[in-house]
């Protein structure tokens, strides 16, 4: 009984480990490859690192960021600064069969935090 709550414990670590912020499940990637995984299954609900500029805010929690290779949409719950180079974590969601297409593509990235890039060069 004891050995069960002790990997039941060690479970629970490793789902909250697979959602924090700072674990080594994200992946730093381009706008040019995130498009390129459009309705594919297997990409969706990645952890994914972006690097670029907020170029606008389309409404209350939807953001445009460029990174140089394309454009995506950030859907942030969190308050982004417009114009400024940031690295941002999200999670790449999917419109399926482009159900819910945008006119900057079916995938989007769900903002979890976001810093600015001042180290990074432009």
């Amino acid at each position: 009984m004891v050995v069960g709550l002790l990997l039941g414990t060690q479970n629970l670590r490793a789902d909250r480990y697979d959602k924090d912020p700072d674990s080594n499940k994200w992946k730093i990637t381009t706008v040019r490859w995130i498009k390129s995984t459009q309705n594919a299954l297997k990409d969706d609900e990645r952890y994914m690192v972006l690097i670029g500029k907020i170029t606008k805010k389309i409404d209350g929690d939807t953001y445009l960021l460029n990174d140089g290779t394309g454009i995506i949409e950030l859907d942030s719950d969190i308050e982004l600064p417009i114009g400024k180079q940031i690295v941002v974590r999200g999670i790449l969601d999917q419109a399926w069969l482009n159900a819910g297409i945008s006119d900057y593509g079916n995938v989007e990235l769900e903002v979890k935090s976001w810093r600015y890039a001042k180290d990074i060069p432009k």
